[in-house]
C-alpha cells in the first residue's frame, strides 16, 4: 500500500486531534465524513477544523469508504454497530477498519465475526 489514504467517520474531538498529529508528521490526503457537517451549529466547527488541516470532507459514507485505505470510526459508541453495518457493502479487500468508539466488545462481537472478520476461527465465530 503506497501512502495509504486515511479516512475518519466522524470529525469531532478525537478525529481532529488524531488528524492534527498525522498532519504534523507530514501525512496528507486525509478524508472525513461527519453527519453533522451541515448542522447550523456544529457544522461550522467541523468545517473550520477540516479546512485548517486540509482534510477533505466527504458528503456521504460511501464516498469516504471507497476513497480510503484505512478508516477510523470515531463516533458516539451507540452508533458503532449501525455504522459498521451501513459501510460493510462498500468495504474492499485490504482495507483496514479501526473502530475507536467506546462500545463494549460484546456489542461488536456479533457484527464483526460473521460479516467482516477474515480470521473467524481465531475468534470462535
Amino acid at each position: 500500500m503506497d501512502k495509504p489514504v486515511i479516512g475518519f467517520i466522524g470529525f469531532g474531538e478525537a478525529s481532529y486531534s488524531i488528524s492534527s498529529g498525522l498532519v504534523d508528521e507530514g501525512v496528507t490526503g486525509i478524508k472525513a465524513y461527519d453527519v453533522m457537517t451541515y448542522d447550523p451549529k456544529l457544522g461550522v466547527n467541523i468545517s473550520k477544523r477540516a479546512k485548517e488541516l486540509q482534510v477533505d470532507l466527504r458528503d456521504n459514507l460511501q464516498s469516504l469508504i471507497e476513497g480510503s485505505d484505512i478508516i477510523f470510526c470515531a463516533t458516539s459508541a451507540k452508533y458503532a454497530v449501525p455504522i459498521a453495518k451501513e459501510i460493510t457493502p462498500f468495504l474492499r479487500e485490504n482495507q483496514i477498519y479501526v473502530d475507536i468508539n467506546a462500545a463494549s466488545p460484546t456489542n461488536n462481537y456479533g457484527l464483526w465475526c460473521p460479516s467482516l472478520c477474515s480470521y473467524r476461527d481465531d475468534y470462535n465465530c
